[in-house]
């Protein structure tokens, strides 16, 4: 019976949508008109043409704050966060007590993965109104992003008290949680939301999320079905479900139950993209190439996002000005603390998270994960250098007590997750811009170069729906450009940095598992621990999207896997006909590297 009254819906939005457009066609200049279908086309996910009509209310009342804030949180709601900057200061600078402009700005930043603008942000939301619970969540989201996860927590409790009837906010404690590794305090607080809505789709996922990084995979993989079965037109429910199906190797049930929502209606573009993203992933394991290309370039066409790929050159050409042979030689360094770092490094989907399993099952190491370190100390660089150039550009008028406190700072932070062990993981993706700055911190630490074959870690990237501000990833060409600005800046720091590095293949360490491993922990000056072979039973609580991966054994599919899609990849492979790309693969290295 639902059936027909959600066609007869369907069918009478239509008819208001084409109602709505003649008055706007009729009377362009007028404001009500252009509102109304605006915020009509934003209720029913078309975001791009709402986008167009509040550009238009700009232009008809500039002076209306709601106005811009409104565009500005469309646009992030299309994936557009860069874009929303403009619209939502100019919203707060028109009326600095309008909440959802603070909470949509602090938001826009955490997207953009800039740590030092979210807390800004997030600080002036608190000035303007402290005791709104959306305020003390959004500054919850900055904070977490910067990695103070205790006083993100903090936020979020207090965001709980201001609202103790939202099941979401108590779900957002959950997820911070769990990612504090608080396994039982999380699950207390799906409990307490689930209390409060039986029905909430987000305590449900937080708990079969919790059970999979926990490693208790049956659990997880049946509360899975219980959230399929019960909630199958809810794209979050359907998405989580079908993840956790793909950590199973369950494909064809989670292309199954993937495709009846694609093909339903109400779906917003960020959530298409997302189930798109998934099915993707089912198909190419189903052997289903051709389809499997076509999610994977129709999810990453909705990002509608695009690099700019001449700021991607002056900003490596900043820092390897700022961090040249001669400055490096001359600046002092800092005392070594008393955790050793282990910086993990390579192009995102090129085997970090292995890497740091692998490491993290030693019993002297503690993985890190992604605790966007050096992001947090640059944060701090200009303030504590008083230098009105940003960095880097201001780290050559830090003075060595300046450096001082960087480094008590950051030693601070590696001590609250080391657990008494000697060394800590630090596999951040973009650390590979600061590693002329961790020289200069941390004279005890050794940085790992993760290598695979940029073929493969391009195409993984295009099949990977990134979170974040990743303008790189949703475009073939991009992504060899990328690829090629990582290299010439990591080309530079081999040249011109005295840090210990090595080299790890991807296809090195599945060949020969047991002899890279023992060359790596050498080089970290760990003793030999057999536990590192058996990385994959390790159930250290994994937070990033290789979380699957990371508990299978060592397997050698994903190698050359390219060559499945190889008529698709012309703009990639053309990006990566440059000498300096081809480094990348470690092409001519036959063994792994390092060099102390």
């Amino acid at each position: 019976m639902s059936a027909p009254a959600a066609s007869s819906s369907r069918v009478a939005e239509e008819r208001r949508l084409a109602d709505l457009r003649k008055a706007v066609r009729a009377q362009p200049n007028d404001a009500n008109a252009h509102y109304q279908l605006a915020e009509t086309l934003r209720g029913l996910g078309e975001l791009d043409e709402a986008i167009t009509h509040y550009r238009a209310l700009t232009d008809l009342q500039p002076e209306i704050a709601g106005i811009w804030c409104n565009l500005g949180a469309t646009l992030r709601a299309a994936g557009r966060a860069g874009e929303s900057l403009d619209a939502l200061q100019q919203a707060r600078a028109l009326d600095p007590t309008l909440i959802q402009a603070h909470t949509n700005l602090v938001a826009a930043f955490v997207e953009m993965n800039d740590a030092p603008r979210a807390l800004d942000a997030a600080r002036r939301a608190i000035e303007a109104e402290p005791d709104h619970p959306l305020v003390q969540w959004s500054v919850a989201g900055a904070f977490r992003l910067a990695g103070e996860l205790e006083t993100a927590a903090g936020h979020l409790r207090a965001a709980v008290r201001l609202d103790p009837a939202s099941p979401l906010l108590r779900c957002e404690l959950g997820d911070l949680l769990r990612r504090l590794e608080r396994s039982d305090e999380a699950d207390a607080a799906y409990g307490q939301a689930l209390r409060l809505d039986p029905h909430s789709v987000d305590a449900l996922i937080g708990r079969m999320k919790g059970r999979s990084q926990t490693g208790r995979s049956a659990e997880a993989r049946e509360m899975a079905r219980g959230i399929a079965q019960r909630f199958p037109m809810d794209a979050a429910a359907v998405h989580a479900a079908a993840e956790e199906y793909l950590n199973h190797n369950l494909t064809a049930e989670a292309a199954a139950l993937i495709q009846p929502r694609l093909n339903g209606p109400g779906l917003e573009p960020g959530e298409r993209r997302a189930l798109l993203f998934a099915l993707c992933e089912a198909l190419d394991q189903l052997g289903r190439y051709e389809d499997a290309w076509a999610a994977a370039a129709e999810a990453n066409r909705l990002k509608r996002v695009r690099l700019d790929r001449a700021a991607l050159e002056r900003q490596v050409d900043a820092v390897i000005a700022a961090f040249d042979a001669d400055s490096i030689e001359g600046r002092p360094r800092a005392e070594a603390g008393p955790v050793r770092p282990l910086f993990i490094v390579g192009m995102p989907r090129s085997g970090t998270s292995l890497l740091e399993q692998i490491l993290a099952s030693h019993p002297q190491v503690t993985g890190g994960g992604e605790m966007n370190l050096m992001s947090r100390v640059v944060g701090r660089v200009e303030t504590i250098a008083g230098a009105a150039e940003p960095y880097p550009a201001c780290v050559k008028r830090l003075c060595a007590e300046g450096r001082t406190r960087l480094a008590a700072f950051a030693a601070a932070e590696l001590g609250k997750v080391a657990h008494g062990n000697v060394c800590v993981t630090e596999k951040t993706p973009d650390t590979f811009r600061y590693l002329g700055f961790v020289e200069q911190l941390f004279p005890n630490a050794r940085v790992i170069f993760c290598l695979r074959d940029p073929r493969d870690v391009g195409l993984s990237c295009f099949f990977h729906d990134f979170t974040g501000d990743h303008p790189w990833a949703y475009d073939l060409a991009d992504l060899g450009r990328y690829c090629r600005e990582y290299e010439r800046l990591v080309a530079h720091w081999r040249a011109t940095l005295g840090l210990p590095m090595m080299d790890v293949r991807y296809e090195d360490l599945v060949e020969n598992q047991a002899p890279v491993t023992r060359h790596l922990l050498e080089f970290c000056g760990l003793p030999w621990d057999a536990r590192c072979l058996a990385f994959h039973e390790n159930r250290r609580p994994v937070h990033t999207a290789s979380a699957g991966q990371v508990r299978r054994r060592l397997y050698g599919s994903s190698i050359g896997r390219y060559r499945r899609y190889e008529a698709h990849l012309g703009p990639l492979l053309r990006a990566l006909e440059s000498p300096a790309a081809k480094a990348v693969t470690g092409d001519g290295a036959n063994a792994t590297r390092d060099s102390r």
